[in-house]
């Protein structure tokens, strides 16, 4: 599945939509309708991500949180992990498969990635009042 220009922006709009909400996806759209230094980058970004390979039909959403949060925990990206974290919750994981995902990872990763992680999903769960 190949998807391209305007259907590939119209794609990643539906998947951000659904996964992170309005105000992320306008958020990043006014990033990139402002132009300026960044703008090409974040369209080819959320393009690419949410328009060419969330929206492949390989995967559910569900699956494709579990490795792209898995990634950020080896990353250590505590925003785009909160960003995701947040999606995985909207794609029906729960905070106990959260935290479990955390551990299995943090089982190859070792523990201090381990601790970086389960404070950052302590910070998405208290914000979410869990």
């Amino acid at each position: 599945m190949n998807i391209d220009g305007k259907d590939r922006r119209a794609a990643a709009l539906k998947v951000a939509q659904e996964m992170m909400g309005p105000a992320f996806t306008k958020a990043i759209l006014d990033r990139i309708e402002g132009g300026g230094l960044g703008a090409d980058a974040q369209a080819l970004g959320f393009d690419d991500c949410f328009g060419a390979i969330w929206a492949r039909p390989g995967l559910d959403r569900r699956a494709r949180s579990i490795a792209t949060i898995t990634a950020l925990i080896s990353l250590r990206l505590a925003p785009q992990l909160k960003v995701h974290l947040r999606g995985g919750m909207a794609n029906g994981l729960t905070a106990t498969e959260l935290e479990e995902l955390v551990m299995q990872a943090g089982a190859y990763l070792g523990y201090p990635t381990t601790a970086f992680a389960m404070g950052v999903l302590q910070e998405v769960l208290a914000e979410r009042g869990a």
